[in-house]
C-alpha cells in the first residue's frame, strides 16, 4: 500500500492523477506515456489586454531605503 498526498500549492489534481497514472504504467512495463499539456489554461483563458494598465505604476525607486545591520 502506498500513502500519497497532494500539496495544492505546487500542483493541482490533474497533474497529480497525470503523475499517478505514469507512475502506474512505468511499474507495469507500459510504453505509452502521457505528457502534460501546458498550453490547455492558455486557450480556455486567453490572454487580455488591459488599457491603460501601468505596470510600473506606483513602484518608486528612489524613496527605496535598505539598512544592513552587520
Amino acid at each position: 500500500m502506498i500513502g500519497l498526498e497532494l500539496y495544492h500549492v505546487i500542483g493541482d489534481a490533474s497533474s497529480f492523477f497525470l503523475f499517478i497514472n505514469n507512475w502506474a504504467a512505468v511499474a507495469r512495463g507500459g510504453s505509452i506515456i502521457v505528457s502534460p499539456q501546458f498550453d490547455a489554461a492558455a486557450k480556455l483563458f486567453p490572454p487580455v489586454t488591459i488599457s491603460g494598465f501601468n505596470q510600473n505604476m506606483g513602484m518608486i525607486k528612489e524613496k527605496l531605503v535598505i539598512k544592513r545591520f552587520v
